[in-house]
């Protein structure tokens, strides 16, 4: 059977580019995240918010939740998803999931390849 090769090459924003690492190991993962969600971590990423109420008001602050306590509770779902990880107990240390490995200095090149497979037609 054949393989046919696709190449495309874009140039895109860079907050676009950190946003699709998060995307695709979502997909690959098969890990349901809402687009909210996914500005959430963003979000911290991009501002390197550090602890857990930093990361909730700067949520708050860019218009993706009406208060704090909505922010929490998403974050909550992303510590349940395993995409945010956090530590101690009164001033929380958040830190994105180190497995997800997302570059986010620097100049990035994305380079996937992917190999999709053709079942067997009997």
């Amino acid at each position: 059977m054949k393989t046919v090769l696709v190449e495309s090459k874009t140039r895109m924003e860079y907050k676009a580019v950190i946003k699709l690492q998060l995307v695709f190991y979502c997909y690959v993962n098969k890990i349901d995240v809402p687009d909210v969600l996914l500005e959430c971590v963003l979000l911290h990423i991009l501002n390197n918010y550090s602890d857990l109420s930093t990361l909730c008001k700067g949520v708050c602050e860019h218009g993706l939740f009406k208060s704090e306590q909505s922010a929490r509770n998403a974050i909550v779902k992303l510590q349940k998803k395993n995409i945010l990880i956090t530590e101690g107990k009164n001033k929380k240390k958040i830190t994105i999931n180190p497995s997800i490995n997302i570059i986010s200095k620097g100049n990035i090149l994305l380079n996937y390849n992917i190999l999709g497979v053709e079942p067997d037609k009997e």
